[in-house]
């Protein structure tokens, strides 16, 4: 299912229909621009073969708008209409929600950031504006941001590669060939995981240069060791005959 939050500019959406090929779309926006994207709406399901519908979120433009906003947006994600898409993907689709945060106003896109790091199954993106004088490219302008979807990804991987991305965080660090040829072996060994690493933007591949680790899979191994030390120092502080806190825990 694919998301997308929308506001004066609608190219972004035709990009992220290519990029996705989604059964599914669901155009969040606000009064302002809301009866736009019903009449547009029909035309795109049928180009490019999905169902969709326009959901309308509170002007973002007041004091009380950011608890407005979420609360909305909260709803949208609740509705029995949203989960029975979600829930009706055929063998062979993707699950989950890709969540657009392109359009509308700054403040509408930090709140789905925000909310889409509370929900199992969402990834978010953002579409680049290609440079002047080149094509749109779906594949190329299509960017995936670290999220749950990041995190879910490094969770799933087998335990021997985060123990070397942790490895690789001390001062014993293999230099860029060791690392390569050590992801090389991984990448035989495991291809869907690491493939999947490579497109959370863990790992960075390059056809001539190889393989290597990036920023973001050092800052992702180092905060999940720290927040695993600080809730095993937690429940070790818990007082035995505590057995609310107990059951609570496990």
């Amino acid at each position: 299912m694919l998301v997308l939050m929308m506001g004066r500019a609608p190219e972004h959406a035709i990009t992220s229909f290519l990029h996705f090929l989604p059964k599914h779309v669901v155009l969040i926006t606000t009064p302002t621009f809301a009866s736009t994207y019903r009449r547009r709406l029909p035309h795109w399901a049928k180009r490019y073969d999905f169902e969709g519908w326009v959901e309308t979120i509170p002007e973002p433009f007041t004091h009380d708008a950011p608890a407005e906003i979420t609360e909305a947006l909260a709803g949208i994600l609740t509705t029995q209409r949203f989960m029975e898409a979600l829930g009706s993907a055929e063998p062979g689709d993707a699950k989950g929600i890709e969540m657009g945060l392109t359009g509308g106003t700054t403040l509408m896109s930090a709140l789905v950031a925000s909310l889409a790091g509370m929900i199992p199954l969402v990834r978010t993106h953002y579409v680049v504006r290609p440079e002047e004088g080149r094509a749109v490219s779906p594949q190329r302008d299509v960017i995936r941001l670290p999220s749950t979807h990041t995190s879910e990804v490094l969770k799933d991987a087998p335990p021997q590669i985060t123990a070397y991305i942790l490895r690789q965080v001390t001062d014993d660090k293999d230099d860029a060939e060791a690392q390569n040829r050590w992801l090389f072996e991984a990448a035989k060994m495991w291809p869907k995981e690491v493939g999947a690493l490579i497109q959370a933007g863990l790992v960075h591949f390059d056809p001539e240069e190889g393989f290597a680790l990036s920023s973001l899979a050092f800052f992702a191994c180092v905060a999940a060791r720290e927040l695993s030390l600080d809730l095993h120092n937690l429940l070790g502080s818990l007082e035995p005959e505590d057995e609310a806190l107990d059951l609570m825990f496990g």
